[in-house]
C-alpha cells in the first residue's frame, strides 16, 4: 500500500474499490472495499491530485512500523507478509469459499 495513488481509489456511488498495483506476481488487481474504509479515505483524498501518494510512505517504513507495534505487542519476530497468511488461513478456518480466498489473495490457482 506505500505505492498506492489517489487514482487507485474509486469511490462511485455502490462501486468502492483499491486498485492494487504491482501485487501478487507483479500484477494489478481490484480489491473490494469495506465502507467504513471508503468513509476515511474519502476526506483524505478528497481534492488531491490523481498522482498522489495517498499515505506518503515508503515500503521500508510501512514496515518498521509494523515491527515496532510487534514489539511492543510481546508477539514472536514476523515479517508484514505474514498478514497475507494469516488473512488467508482466517478466511480458510471461517469456511470461506476456496476461490473467493484465491481472488482475494492474487492466485491463479488453488494448488500451493
Amino acid at each position: 500500500m506505500s505505492n498506492l495513488k489517489v487514482k487507485d481509489i474509486i469511490i462511485k456511488g455502490d462501486n468502492r474499490s483499491i486498485i492494487v498495483r504491482s501485487g501478487k506476481g507483479d500484477k494489478d488487481m481490484v480489491v473490494s472495499m469495506y465502507w467504513a474504509l471508503r468513509d476515511q479515505l474519502e476526506p483524505l483524498i478528497r481534492g488531491e491530485d490523481s498522482e498522489d501518494s495517498v499515505f506518503n510512505l515508503a515500503p521500508k517504513t510501512i514496515s518498521e512500523k509494523i515491527q515496532q507495534w510487534v514489539q511492543k505487542a510481546g508477539v514472536p519476530q514476523t515479517h508484514t507478509h505474514s498478514f497475507r497468511h494469516y488473512l488467508a488461513k482466517t478466511l480458510f478456518e471461517n469456511h470461506a469459499n476456496p476461490r473467493d480466498i484465491q481472488q482475494i489473495m492474487g492466485h491463479n490457482s488453488l494448488e500451493y
